[in-house]
């Protein structure tokens, strides 16, 4: 998760992801929107956009508004666009000689 502020108190937007998250949570977007490579799934709360998720490979990755709703949804779209996929890196393995 990665938590970033974008102004004064309460405007503290997160970004998360998980591998292999259950897509149940995410089951019921309000609207999806293609851009690019990724189709992103949009989640309202009223007239406001609280949620953008989108799969890639086996990871959900999501970006959640600000407590005050401060981002619009073009900057949440913005936001979701320029984020890359998270990759792990195993450490290699190391055989007794």
């Amino acid at each position: 998760m990665i938590v970033t502020q974008a102004g004064s108190l309460g405007q503290y937007y997160d970004i998360e992801a998980r591998a292999g998250a259950n897509r149940r949570c995410f089951a019921s977007p309000s609207q999806a929107v293609r851009a690019g490579t990724r189709t992103y799934e949009l989640f309202y709360e009223g007239e406001q956009m609280r949620t953008i998720a989108w799969h890639e490979g086996s990871g959900t990755y999501w970006v959640e508004n600000t407590l005050t709703n401060d981002l619009s949804p073009r900057e949440m779209l913005a936001i979701a666009e320029q984020t890359l996929p998270v990759v792990s890196q195993r450490a290699p393995v190391r055989r007794a000689s």
